[in-house]
């Protein structure tokens, strides 16, 4: 069949598809060689600049001013610096990046990562092992009901690594000697005159609600020990209880004005938001703080240390991730106020070039430093496996290794991690597990050392891992063992 120009039909249609194909591949070339032009997304990364690069009468502030300008020239932008390492964090493309590292003046270009709670990483890509199985607890925290526990409680792991017996222990005491007898005793009796003055009717309001509750408390501590936790004595211990210490927590934050922790929070800052209040928008934080420093109060729980002090200093928001950059200012933060242990319950699963500048550091300034070993079952976190850093793994209720702690020779101390009561947001309770909550029970003993007297850093990390109770378990899953309390403060 002809048109009126004499041509066939079917050739016309051929003549169309193979200019339809043309013009496809015309444009996808087009497409392609477009896409090669377009520089690579913006990286956020941590430059670490060459002191010995600076020259005469060059400071390091006229150098971080020099690659400024050449960053900016290439079209990245400078974020801020990071004294703490002599480094800088930047957002730039991939071709300036490749110039920097060739540049004479820096040391490293590495990605400002991300680090999240053990907790975090797990959620991501949990492990199964073959310990996992659809059986196996969650992580996720379950809350308690009820705000106010009416009597102070030990969690099982701060009773299990002996802390109570540090608590209840004179120094003056031979070494091993305990006076819970007598403590046994003395709360008795002022239980008994509590009640007796409640039940006359003396207009004592505030002694009267303190006999109720102290009398509600020991129904309380019943149900309590049926999951695993020690009623603590009432009156005020005489043995050392963390004073004249302060730990740094790099987390999500703490509530400031819980019951059983503000009275030991000295306050923190915010880098997530920029301010100064460190208020916990996650619960992770505060169930940290609480196995480390919830305080002897007569009401809740008794921390590992319950008189230690805290610095606050929230780099996580309420997803419980956060970058490396954070990570280096929070530490560098915290070493200025002094602090004598940092706490992280927190990491990232690659090595960094920034990072490990910081750590090292912070632990040159002669602060100890305590992290988690990460909840995978495998490969431990970093800060964790630096060798300046204590490698905080977890066991269970029956003195095993905690089906989702990771292992490695990195590992140094053991703390349980499982099913522990601590402080939750709002000023109530929960339920956690995870090597998160091992490392305050860790870093609460260091302070228990160092409040008897042995203030090195050096020397409170050889006590903890010399009198470690060594549990019988892979070298790579226990390290030296789980960490004693009493024995590191009173002796053998």
């Amino acid at each position: 069949m002809r048109n009126g120009f004499g041509i066939r039909l079917p050739g016309i249609v051929g003549i169309a598809l193979v200019g339809l194909v043309a013009l496809a591949l015309g444009a996808w070339d087009a497409q392609a060689q477009a896409q090669a032009r377009t520089p690579d997304p913006k990286q956020r990364v941590i430059i670490g600049l060459r002191a010995e690069a600076q020259g005469v009468g060059v400071s390091t502030q006229g150098l971080v001013r020099a690659l400024e300008v050449r960053i900016e020239s290439g079209g990245g932008r400078v974020e801020e610096r990071l004294e703490l390492i002599d480094a800088v964090v930047a957002t730039l493309d991939a071709e300036l990046r490749e110039e920097l590292e060739g540049d004479p003046r820096v040391r490293y270009v590495v990605p400002d990562g991300v680090v999240g709670t053990p907790e975090f990483w797990a959620r991501l890509a949990p492990a199964p092992g073959p310990e996992q199985g659809s059986g196996e607890p969650s992580l996720a925290p379950r809350s308690v009901t009820g705000s106010a526990i009416p009597v102070e409680l030990y969690s099982w792991g701060v009773e299990r690594i002996r802390a109570p017996e540090v608590h209840r222990t004179r120094l003056a005491a031979v070494p091993g000697a305990s006076d819970t007898g007598s403590g046994r005793a003395l709360a008795l009796g002022a239980l008994g005159v509590l009640w007796a003055l409640g039940a006359l009717g003396l207009r004592m309001s505030p002694l009267r609600r303190r006999s109720r509750l102290v009398v509600g408390g020991l129904l309380v501590g019943t149900l309590a020990a049926l999951s695993g936790c020690t009623a603590a004595w009432v009156l005020p211990h005489p043995g050392v209880l963390g004073e004249g210490v302060t730990v740094a927590l790099l987390d999500t934050g703490v509530d400031l004005a819980h019951p059983d922790l503000r009275s030991n929070v000295l306050g923190g800052i915010d880098f997530v938001n920029g301010d100064n209040d460190p208020s916990d928008d996650n619960g992770h934080g505060t169930g940290v703080a609480g196995l480390l420093a919830a305080a002897e109060n007569g009401l809740g729980l008794v921390g590992t240390a319950p008189r230690v002090k805290i610095w606050s200093v929230k780099i996580l928001s309420y997803d419980e991730r956060g970058s490396i950059s954070d990570l280096i200012r929070g530490l560098e933060w915290a070493l200025r106020q002094g602090v004598q242990i940092i706490g992280m319950s927190l990491g990232t699963e690659e090595d960094n070039a920034a990072l490990r500048d910081a750590i090292r550091a912070v632990h040159q300034a002669g602060v100890l430093l305590v992290a988690a070993a990460g909840n995978k079952g495998y490969r431990v976190l970093y800060p964790a496996a630096y060798p300046e850093v204590i490698a905080v793994a977890s066991t269970d209720e029956n003195d095993q290794r905690a089906w989702f702690s990771n292992m490695g020779p990195e590992v140094d101390l053991v703390a349980p991690g499982t099913n522990l009561l601590t402080t939750a947001r709002d000023g109530e309770y929960q339920r956690v597990s995870g090597t998160s909550f091992s490392v305050p029970q860790v870093a609460g003993v260091a302070a228990l050392v160092m409040a008897a007297g042995l203030r090195d850093a050096g020397a409170v990390r050889r006590r903890l891992e010399e009198t470690a109770q060594d549990l019988g378990l892979f070298v790579q899953a226990q390290g030296r063992g789980l960490v004693d309390a009493a024995r590191a403060v009173l002796g053998p």
